[in-house]
């Protein structure tokens, strides 16, 4: 699947019968993590990626997890909250997501992980741009779900469309 840098969260959901819809703080305050806070912060998003699948789960009856993330099974809700939630404690300016969001949606869902400030998807699309181990965006360009973003130059809240087949 490819990015698509011109799809609006708006207009997705405007054509989808929605379910219901969760926003997960993980931090919401100005602050950024260091190495003083970071035990609290990776606790609370720890939880906040857990959550995450277990309303997926326990509304669609599946077994997404993130141990699918670690023995590489084929998992791109766990795979996309990993690889993504690992960007931002990695590279964005908090060092940590600011909200996980969720809408269920009659056979689908959207996940949503936003962080504090923007920064340029299409660049580090385009360009493969890639930092220590990252993978500059491999993981969303080979996703088999639709990927959008609310802005392709200075993305806040990156977003997994699953269809269920």
């Amino acid at each position: 699947m490819v990015i698509d840098f011109t799809r609006k969260i708006e207009d997705v959901l405007s054509s989808l019968e929605i379910i219901s819809y969760t926003k997960i703080p993980i931090l919401i305050e100005e602050t950024k993590r260091t190495l003083a806070n970071s035990d609290e912060i990776l606790e609370i998003y720890g939880a906040a990626k857990d959550q995450v699948l277990d309303i997926i789960n326990s509304t669609y009856k599946t077994s997404f997890s993130h141990n699918n993330w670690l023995n590489y099974k084929e998992d791109e809700p766990a795979h996309f909250l990993n690889e993504m939630g690992s960007n931002t404690l990695n590279y964005s300016s908090k060092k940590t997501p600011k909200y996980f969001h969720v809408w269920l949606i009659k056979n689908a869902f959207i996940i949503g992980i936003e962080q504090h400030d923007g920064f340029n998807a299409q660049h580090v699309h385009t360009t493969k741009t890639q930092e220590n181990k990252g993978a500059g965006f491999s993981f969303l360009r080979n996703c088999k779900s639709q990927i959008f973003v609310d802005d392709k130059e200075k993305t806040r809240t990156i977003y997994l469309f699953y269809k269920f087949k």
